[in-house]
């Protein structure tokens, strides 16, 4: 019985042990993340997404205030002004200088005389008034050379003028009526006296008529005058005479 015992000690103390269950380990905690120097970049808040519509036809309109552009500014260009004054070319007022050219018909004793040739040259001012009202007065010199029927032969005519014009128009156009008074001294030649013999004697004109004047070009303008002018000289063998002209002027000019 003893020996039996000691087997079977023998026998378990030779068997190993069998393994204690092992217990579950502890989770172990995440390290926290160190701070960074660096500050994380600035990021838009996002918007909700919203599906675009087109704008309601029927809603009303918001006013919007657009801010109306100034007004340009008149300037007078550079080609219709004096390049150092500034002054504004045309019938605006200013030094108004005219040549002009004249074929005219007069009667006496019922046969027409005709001018073989006459040229005028007259300066002034113009004054513009209101209302585009313009006023011309100024004076000139006038020589006209005259073809005459019967036994007057040739005639010439030198003198002086002033002359008035009053209309309306603008800077390029303006149509006026005119008043003059003359002074001359009258040369004639009659036929069969020989070429030395020459009758002088003078002359008292008056004129009236119009005209319409056009600038072409800076101050450079062309126009035409219709005139009905009379006139009595004063003849020296003690009796008068006097003519009716029927005047036809092409005038050109400058205005300053």
């Amino acid at each position: 019985m003893h020996t039996t015992l000691l087997l079977f000690l023998l026998s378990g103390a030779s068997e190993p042990a069998a393994p204690a269950p092992a217990k579950a380990a502890a989770p172990v905690p995440a390290a926290a993340p160190e701070p960074s120097e660096e500050p994380a970049p600035a990021t838009a808040p996002s918007l909700p997404d919203t599906p675009a519509t087109s704008p309601d036809p029927a809603a009303p309109h918001e006013a919007v205030r657009i801010a109306a552009p100034a007004p340009p500014q008149r300037r007078t260009p550079a080609s219709t002004s004096h390049p150092r004054t500034g002054h504004a070319y045309g019938f605006n007022g200013g030094a108004y200088l005219t040549v002009s050219g004249m074929t005219s018909v007069s009667l006496e004793g019922g046969q027409p005389v005709r001018i073989g040739g006459s040229f005028r040259t007259a300066g002034g001012y113009l004054w513009a008034l209101r209302n585009q009202l313009k006023l011309y007065v100024g004076g000139g010199f006038h020589h006209r050379a005259l073809m005459q029927s019967g036994q007057r032969g040739q005639s010439h005519e030198t003198g002086v003028l002033t002359m008035a014009r009053f209309g309306r128009g603008t800077d390029a156009l303006w149509g006026y009526g005119l008043l003059g008074v003359g002074a001359e001294l009258r040369f004639d030649s009659p036929r069969g006296q020989g070429a030395a013999f020459v009758d002088t004697y003078p002359v008292v004109s008056v004129e009236a008529g119009g005209g319409i004047a056009a600038r072409l070009w800076r101050g450079f303008f062309v126009g035409g005058e219709l005139t009905f002018e009379t006139g009595t000289d004063f003849y020296s063998r003690g009796f008068n005479d006097s003519l009716s002209f029927f005047n036809a002027r092409v005038v050109t000019g400058w205005t300053f």
